[in-house]
C-alpha cells in the first residue's frame, strides 16, 4: 500500500493517497496465512462489520484493506491448503468484502518496512490527514471510536516532512520522521 500502487487479488489496484485524498479514512491489516491470532482476527468479524458501515455500500467513509504480509507464502495460501508453499490457517477469502492484497518479495519489503511490522497481527488505521494509530486487535466497537478520532482537530507539536506520493507510487512513510500531535474534539 506505501510507495506504490497495489494490486489485489481480484486484480484492481489501490492506492493509500488515493483514499485519503478522497477523505476516506483506512485501515490496515497487516496479516500473515500461518498466524492463529491473525486467523481468530479474521473470522471475528470486526473489520467486515467496520467494511459494511463505512465501506462503498455503507457510508463510504472507509477502506479496509487485508495485507498477507509473509512474503514467503504464496497466494494460494490465501485460499486454503490446496498448493499452499507454506502453513495456512484455512480459506482467508471466502465471504470477505474487502480487498485482500497478497505481499511479495517484489512489492512486500518496502511496504512492511514502512510500517515497521514486527509481528502479525499489525492493524493501522489512517486518517485523511494522514495521521497513523497502530489499533491493533481491537474491536468493532472501538474501530469505530478511530473515525471520531480522525474528527478531533489537532495541534502539531513536532513536524516533518511528510510525503504522499501521488504518482506510481502512492503512499506515506510514518516510520523514519514521527509526528507528535495533541488532540481537540471538534464540535460540528
Amino acid at each position: 500500500m506505501v510507495r506504490r500502487r497495489l494490486i489485489d487479488l481480484n486484480g484492481n489496484t489501490h492506492s493509500l493517497c488515493d483514499e485519503l485524498d478522497a477523505g476516506r479514512q483506512v485501515y490496515l491489516v497487516f496479516s500473515a496465512t500461518w498466524c492463529a491470532p491473525c486467523w481468530n482476527y479474521h473470522n471475528s468479524g470486526h473489520m467486515e462489520s467496520i467494511y459494511e458501515d463505512f465501506g462503498p455500500d455503507g457510508a463510504n467513509e472507509a477502506r479496509v484493506y487485508f495485507l498477507e504480509s509473509d512474503y514467503n507464502t504464496n497466494e494460494y495460501c490465501l485460499y486454503g491448503p490446496s498448493g499452499c508453499n507454506g502453513t495456512t490457517q484455512g480459506n482467508w477469502v471466502d465471504g470477505i468484502p474487502f480487498s485482500i492484497i497478497n505481499l511479495t518479495s517484489t512489492n512486500g519489503p518496502t511496504v512492511v518496512s514502512d510500517y515497521s511490522i514486527a509481528f502479525f497481527p499489525t492493524v493501522y488505521t489512517v486518517c485523511p490527514d494522514k495521521r497513523v494509530f497502530e489499533t491493533g486487535q481491537a474491536s468493532s466497537q472501538v474501530l469505530k471510536t478511530y473515525m471520531t478520532s480522525c474528527e478531533m482537530e489537532t495541534t502539531l507539536v513536532s513536524s516533518y516532512d511528510e510525503i504522499c506520493y501521488e504518482d506510481e507510487t502512492g503512499g506515506i512513510d510514518n516510520r523514519t520522521h514521527p509526528r507528535t500531535w495533541q488532540y481537540q474534539l471538534l464540535l460540528k
